[in-house]
């Protein structure tokens, strides 16, 4: 699985900046550790590298954790939580931020999600779009 991410520097800090313009965050300030563009820049540069478990994205998380805060320019904290991340990633809107994600990069990403009282885990994807939405997810 390739690492590196194949969008540039440019396209990265202009998503930094269309979400800090275009996504309020709707989150009470007390005991709020992450930062809603963190934590959202860090889902969508795991996804386009090709990570699409949750375990997976987390994971590129934590070990990019210090250019996440360099290029979000946000203060430096721990890492979100492998256990807060679904949830975190649930109250997203995901239609607003599919158009930011359009916007920087001409992609969209699915996601396929379960009731958190459920067995089931939080399950992103990626798929690339030209113009229209698929008929049927791939898992």
């Amino acid at each position: 699985m390739n690492s590196e991410l194949r969008s540039s520097k440019e396209q990265i800090t202009c998503f930094v900046d269309l979400l800090k313009n275009n996504l309020p965050e709707h989150c009470d300030n007390r005991g709020k550790r992450h930062t809603l563009v963190l934590v959202i820049v860090g889902f969508v540069s795991a996804t386009l590298v090709g990570r699409h478990k949750l375990s997976s994205v987390h994971r590129y998380i934590c070990n990019r954790v210090d250019w996440l805060h360099e290029i979000t320019q946000s203060q430096k904290v721990k890492p979100i939580s492998r256990a807060h991340l679904p949830r975190f990633l649930n109250r997203l809107d995901w239609l607003s931020l599919n158009e930011l994600i359009d916007r920087c990069f001409g992609i969209r990403i699915y996601y396929q999600h379960t009731p958190l009282s459920s067995v089931a885990w939080f399950a992103p994807f990626l798929r690339i779009v030209p113009g229209k939405v698929p008929a049927t997810p791939r898992y």
